[in-house]
């Protein structure tokens, strides 16, 4: 009985920062919410891999725009900050990212079928007088 009302209550959880958006932040809906109204079911699957090559994370740029690059499952769906990157044959992606003045929070979210999504965060502080992309910490 435990079980059951511990699994319930994970579920109505997982569904609440779903329909906020607090948990998958640009994942559309209905990638998440199954269309027969059946119980989600994202988390079953291992997330895909996901590793960000640039920036590194806490990174400083002189210049407003950088190169963002990394590796993902081939069969991934790849968003930053909620927009579609193009992601190849090999897994790879390469873009470019404007930054703002101050610190810009970078959120990268893959995405394979039905499985949960790997999500990585990288920050990156632009400031207009320095060193060119430099790793902070």
């Amino acid at each position: 009985m435990t079980r059951k009302i511990l699994i319930l209550t994970l579920t109505i959880s997982a569904l609440a920062l779903l329909l906020t958006g607090c948990c998958c932040p640009g994942l559309p809906l209905d990638q998440l919410i199954p269309q027969d109204g059946g119980i989600p079911k994202f988390g079953l699957g291992k997330a895909p891999k996901l590793v960000i090559s640039e920036p590194p994370d806490n990174a400083i740029s002189d210049v407003a725009e950088i190169i963002v690059s990394g590796k993902t499952d081939p069969k991934a769906s790849l968003t930053l900050n909620g927009k579609n990157i193009d992601v190849t044959s090999d897994g790879a992606f390469n873009t470019t990212f404007k930054l703002y003045p101050g610190e810009n929070i970078l959120i990268f979210a893959a995405t394979k079928g039905g499985s949960a999504p790997a999500i990585k965060r990288t920050t990156v502080t632009f400031e207009s007088s320095g060193s060119s992309i430099d790793g902070g910490g």
